[in-house]
């Protein structure tokens, strides 16, 4: 759907339930994950969160009448609190204070087509799901940058940007790469 034109927002109002099967499928970073995913590939809208026992407002855990597969031993309270929800939550984290309005799906600016969303000149942010190493063309000398743990909402590597445009992230897990200045006005 990007890629239509002319362009809209998009995201994915579906995505995986947590707790899905009886609670047992799409639990804990399973959320985070695909929500850094989905975001990545053009959901410029945002992310959505969705839980099993939530989407269909289950008043008690014990609550008769749902097919295993759209049951979980929880209320619609308790499903709030799942574990994937913090990690769905810090997708906003992420976003604070940047200026991000307009950003597009720019895979194209960096080596071997990697996640990149960018209001270019500005502000870029890529999720590596293993972390390594993006190179990202055309990314303006002395702007901030940032190294996001998707799983906690800490930084980890801070400094401003130079003619070189290779970035390591900390280590193999997943991590998000922000470059732009925040602005809290």
């Amino acid at each position: 759907m990007y890629d239509n034109k002319p362009v809209k927002a998009n995201l994915n109002g579906e995505p995986t339930y947590e707790g899905m099967g009886n609670g047992k499928n799409g639990l804990g970073w399973w959320q985070g994950e695909e929500a850094w995913n989905q975001l990545m590939h053009g959901g410029t809208m945002g992310v959505v969160y969705g839980a099993v026992c939530l989407w269909q407002w289950k008043i008690t855990p014990d609550e008769p009448g749902w097919d295993s597969w759209t049951n979980a031993p929880m209320s619609w309270r308790e499903a709030m609190s799942q574990e994937g929800s913090n990690y769905a939550g810090l997708v906003s984290s992420a976003f604070g204070g940047f200026d991000f309005a307009d950003m597009e799906k720019r895979w194209d600016l960096t080596d071997a087509n990697k996640p990149l969303l960018a209001k270019e000149g500005k502000f870029y942010i890529s999720y590596l799901e293993n972390g390594g190493e993006i190179e990202i063309r055309n990314v303006p000398q002395g702007l901030s940058f940032c190294w996001f743990n998707p799983k906690n909402g800490e930084i980890a590597i801070q400094g401003t940007t130079s003619p070189d445009s290779a970035f390591k992230a900390p280590d193999n897990n997943p991590w998000v790469l922000i470059i732009g200045e925040r602005s809290y006005n």
